[in-house]
């Protein structure tokens, strides 16, 4: 819940800084490869820099400032990997972002 909370976050983040006129957010549940679950978190913000992409899930990294810790993002993708056993990833679309967590079968 923590993870999703923290990518909604950023997108409503995001999203306030665009002039996106139809504004949204999507969650998708969908099977992956190979017996995987994923969880899909797409938005229509802009996407995210190349320049900021390489760093996006480093500790302490942040586009925000002194108002960003620079721990969402890396602590979101611990979370995942270290609790849950598997892997977050992130990639931009035609509008903009969209995190893929996806989860070996149990």
């Amino acid at each position: 819940m923590q993870v999703i909370l923290n990518l909604l976050k950023n997108a409503i983040e995001q999203h306030a800084l665009h002039s996106t006129e139809q504004k949204w957010v999507r969650i998708t549940l969908q099977p992956g490869m190979i017996g995987e679950k994923q969880i899909i978190v797409e938005d229509n913000a802009g996407g995210i820099p190349a320049v900021v992409m390489k760093n996006l899930f480093d500790a302490y990294f942040s586009t925000k400032s002194l108002n960003g810790t620079g721990l969402g993002l890396y602590m979101s993708k611990m979370i995942i990997e270290n609790s849950f056993n598997g892997q977050m990833s992130v990639e931009n679309t035609e509008s903009g972002a969209r995190f893929v967590m996806s989860f070996p079968k149990v």
